[in-house]
């Protein structure tokens, strides 16, 4: 019931919606409807659940093979810069396969484990992960 309120909800939005108000900026003009705007933050509760059900439901765990190449590379790793940089922050999208991930990591660590010095490497860090 609630996929079949979020469809009506949305209909009767979008055809109040003057198309000669529409510029290229405007997502809903490319057929997007972004949960940051006004079209979805007015819908009930009900139908904003709906709305929101697959971005609920996707979560990316590391695979532990990851995990363990971390962690280890971390113990042999010592550094003694104060700062995490951002750009180390995972922001959850990955999708490759575990084998994809463990030749991507691999590169990535022995890249950095000559030439880079941070404290995102400190065992002390990664343990409060």
């Amino acid at each position: 019931q609630s996929s079949s309120q979020l469809t009506l909800e949305l209909q009767e939005k979008i055809n109040k919606i003057s198309e000669s108000n529409l510029t290229w900026r405007d997502p809903l003009a490319s057929k997007v409807i972004s949960d940051e705007s006004d079209l979805v933050q007015n819908l009930s509760s009900g139908a904003k659940k709906s709305f929101m059900r697959p971005f609920n439901k996707m979560q990316v765990q590391t695979p532990s093979i990851i995990h363990d190449m971390c962690v280890i590379f971390v113990k042999n790793f010592h550094d003694d810069m104060e700062t995490i940089p951002q750009h180390l922050f995972h922001d959850n999208t990955w999708k490759e396969s575990d084998k994809t991930l463990v030749n991507v990591t691999e590169n990535i660590l022995d890249f950095l484990r000559d030439i880079w010095k941070n404290p995102a490497y400190n065992v002390e860090f990664v343990s409060a992960q």
